[in-house]
């Protein structure tokens, strides 16, 4: 019986391990797979094992199975929503987007915007570590900036769609 109970529990226990590694879907079938295989452990010890003979130890697996079991179940329904939310940053969402420049632009540089530090190139001449920027293009992983602080020309871009 001690065996029975114990395999369950290594069953769920790499059931969990898989599923730590395929994400919030494979916590849920973990969990799900634990739910079921300890509701056929019960079934199991109480229709074919006589009530004087049910051992404690068994109990105690099998509450370990189940304890396992609905924390891969919570921690799969928990994770899952974060699959669905799309990230904060990126190129495509960058577009439009205020920053700083984290070091002196001249005109490439390091521009921190989101949250992020990104390579930047300045439209508008030189600019100053420190300085605001505004995301004008996304090209690849390099960003086009423009500020009011340039140090250069003073060319906005802005300019062209304004007339």
């Amino acid at each position: 019986m001690e065996l029975v109970a114990l395999s369950v529990l290594v069953v769920i226990a790499v059931g969990v391990a898989i599923g730590v590694h395929t994400g919030p879907h494979g916590l849920l079938a973990a969990g799900v797979l634990g739910i079921v295989a300890s509701m056929a452990f019960v079934i199991g010890v109480v229709e074919l094992v006589p009530a004087h003979s049910r051992p404690a130890v068994a109990w105690f697996l099998l509450a370990g199975t189940a304890v396992v079991s609905a924390a891969a179940l919570v921690a799969g329904a928990v994770a899952l929503p974060a699959l669905r939310r799309r990230p904060p940053v990126g190129p495509g969402r960058l577009w439009g987007a205020d920053g700083v420049a984290v070091t002196d632009l001249t005109p490439v540089g390091t521009v921190k915007v989101r949250g992020e530090t990104w390579t930047a190139e300045s439209m508008c001449g030189r600019l100053p570590a420190g300085a605001p920027v505004e995301v004008m293009e996304v090209d690849g992983l390099r960003l086009r900036v423009w500020s009011e602080a340039a140090v250069g020309d003073g060319n906005d871009p802005r300019d062209e769609e304004r007339a």
